[in-house]
């Protein structure tokens, strides 16, 4: 986590750039979750302004949601998946308001990178969702296979969450409530860190509420939502993304696109296109990056800029 990011409890806002001059407008809607695992990160982190993005005549929302132990432990006497709860509610903010800022409620793409694209896919196979949203938009977490990029038996998630109370010294997951935030949070980080099960255990739990076994089970037989997947070519274990984002386009009975980037960031570090490298690019954000990109790096951001705002 960076110590230089304000963290607080208060923590559930969103972010809204219209290029709207009036509430008669109608205009397309983005809507966007932030990736980092479902244990850290923020809405307004500078790959994903939404400014360059507005400017094509859409209104951008970022969404700020709980993680780590805020948004995804449960020992099941509170509702599991509290992070997935929060990215619902700000879909139905956005249908309740977005038209005050000149957007269209019936024109929402609902889009996110890593977590934020495995959160878009486990809510784009709920019925309530599917009413709020036109299509997706899944980077780098789009797709199925079995035991990735999908939700786990919620007795993962119990473990997790008595792990941490162990790791508070506390006595049950109810005292864990008495706790302050940065005690909470260092138990939890203890608990997470503590080995690769429970790594796992943070991703989003099989609670029989937003995330059902049968919904997956029935992926192809249910109308769906039109989809575009990204994946980068040094993706985190690229085939595999390759593979889930495949399998999904194969079984959805809606139209569905992919692509694949390979375009190298240029300044050195990490070689190929790395996870999240296309982030830059689809928000015409390289101007806030530290690396020397070149003209052939801002037309292909244009260009993809453009393709996504369409």
């Amino acid at each position: 986590v960076d110590p230089n990011v304000p963290m607080s409890e208060d923590c559930l806002y969103l972010n809204v750039w219209t290029p709207a001059k009036s509430a008669d407008e109608k205009l397309p809607v983005f809507v966007w979750y932030f990736g980092g695992g479902l244990q850290w990160g923020y809405p307004l982190e500078m790959e994903f302004d939404g400014e360059r993005m507005a400017r094509r005549g859409i209104i951008v929302v970022t969404v700020n949601y709980r993680l780590n132990v805020f948004g995804f432990v449960s020992d099941g006497s509170v509702p599991y998946n509290l992070g997935l709860h929060d990215q619902i509610a700000a879909l139905r903010w956005v249908n309740e308001n977005i038209s005050a800022f000149g957007g269209d409620p019936d024109n929402v793409t609902l889009s996110g990178q890593s977590a934020g694209a495995i959160s878009t896919q486990i809510l784009a196979l709920d019925d309530g969702v599917k009413a709020l949203v036109k299509r997706v938009f899944m980077m780098s977490g789009g797709g199925f296979v079995k035991g990735v990029f999908r939700p786990h038996n919620a007795r993962l998630t119990a473990r997790l969450a008595e792990k941490t109370v162990r790791c508070a010294g506390v006595q049950s997951f109810a005292e864990l409530k008495t706790l302050g935030a940065k005690e909470l949070f260092d138990a939890w980080n203890k608990a997470f860190n503590s080995s690769p099960l429970m790594q796992l255990a943070v991703l989003p739990a099989m609670d029989g509420v937003i995330a059902r076994k049968e919904r997956y089970e029935s992926f192809g037989r249910d109308g769906q939502l039109p989809a575009l997947i990204g994946v980068t070519s040094e993706d985190l274990i690229a085939p595999l993304m390759r593979s889930a984002a495949k399998s999904y386009a194969v079984k959805s009975p809606a139209d569905c696109w992919q692509y694949m980037f390979s375009k190298e960031p240029p300044g050195g570090g990490r070689k190929g296109a790395w996870h999240s490298s296309d982030l830059w690019y689809v928000f015409g954000t390289l101007s806030r990056s530290h690396r020397p990109f070149g003209e052939d790096d801002r037309e292909l951001s244009r260009r993809m800029t453009d393709a996504v705002c369409a």
